[in-house]
């Protein structure tokens, strides 16, 4: 499991709120496989 740095990832949730596209997609890229994994495990469906 990746180390996320909270604070930076708080700071991204809050630019994507006020419309921050950027911020959006970057949040997006370090938070999806995590995401993904989780939910997949939590439903046990990999697909």
């Amino acid at each position: 499991m990746a180390d996320f740095n909270h604070a930076y990832i708080g700071r991204l949730v809050v630019k994507a709120q006020n419309g921050d596209s950027d911020a959006f997609a970057e949040l997006y890229a370090i938070t999806y496989q995590h995401t993904y994994n989780y939910a997949a495990h939590y439903l046990r469906d990999a697909n």
